[in-house]
This record gives structure tokens, C-alpha cells and sequence, in this order.
């Protein structure tokens, strides 16, 4: 995981926290779809999707604020659900790789990470965000090709 994506899955809903991305169907955190360009303002969180597994963190995910909408895609085979999250100005600027932050937000990210985390704990304490803001996009969705035609 980027260290950026690192200091913006906190801040992606006040009520989020750790157990979202220990659950054992998470896959990643995202700032771009390239299945969904036009979702540019938006974050992505992606889970294994497993019919007995997944309907405990659906429930959670929908509950949370920010959460936009959800699509099943099927990634070499596998089916996987990615939720979309509406973007805010300060992980918009975190996006950027270098962010000056608040103590409020400082303390968001701590809290979140539980001091698990060194990068976290040794940046975020200084209150600045300086890393490469390269971009980390959900990969992208088989094509499926359904043939229609009688043989």
C-alpha cells in the first residue's frame, strides 16, 4: 500500500476505521478507475467479492457517509466489488504528494492506523505529507464478450 493511500483511506469518512481494510476480502484502496474515468473526483475501495463473506462489510460501506455507489467487476475471472467514495478538498490535496495537515486531521490518521504503522506515525506527526503522489488505479475489468448469434 502507497503511503499516500495510507494517509487518505482516514479520510475518507469520519466513521472509518482499521477493521475496514483488516477484513480478510480487502484488496486495495484506489484514486482512479480506469473502467470509470469519469469518476476522477472519487476513492475506491475493493473487496474479493464471496456471497458469505461480503454482506457483513456491504452493510458497513453503505452506512458510511461519503459512500457513493458500488459496481461487481470481474478482474481475470474473479469477481471482486470495488465501492466508490465521494472525494473532499483535503484528500484531494493529499493526492497532490505534499500536504501541510491540521492537528484534527493528524490525529484522524493516527487513530485510524492505531500507531501501527512508522511511516504514518513518523510523518503524520510532523503534520506534513511528502511522498510520490503517483496514482494507484483499480485494475482493469475483463472484457466480456457474449455472442449472440445462433450456431
Amino acid at each position: 500500500m502507497s503511503n499516500i493511500i495510507k494517509a487518505i483511506i482516514p479520510l475518507i469518512d469520519e466513521n472509518i476505521s482499521l477493521d475496514y481494510i483488516t477484513d480478510p476480502t480487502f484488496v486495495g484502496c484506489y484514486t482512479e478507475d480506469i473502467n470509470r474515468p469519469y469518476l476522477d473526483d472519487h476513492i475506491f475501495l475493493m473487496y474479493e467479492w464471496d456471497d458469505n463473506k461480503s454482506t457483513k462489510i456491504f452493510y458497513k460501506i453503505k452506512s458510511l457517509k461519503s459512500f457513493y455507489g458500488y459496481k461487481i467487476m470481474y478482474i481475470n475471472g474473479k469477481s471482486y466489488i470495488i465501492y466508490t467514495f465521494t472525494s473532499n478538498p483535503l484528500i484531494n490535496r493529499v493526492k497532490t504528494g505534499a500536504v501541510i495537515l491540521r492537528d484534527v486531521n493528524k490525529l484522524r490518521i493516527l487513530r485510524f492506523w492505531q500507531f501501527t504503522d512508522d511511516w504514518v506515525t513518523n510523518n503524520i506527526m510532523r503534520g506534513t505529507i511528502i511522498c510520490d503522489p503517483s496514482l494507484d488505479t483499480v485494475p482493469e475489468e475483463d472484457y466480456l464478450y457474449e455472442d449472440d448469434e445462433d450456431d
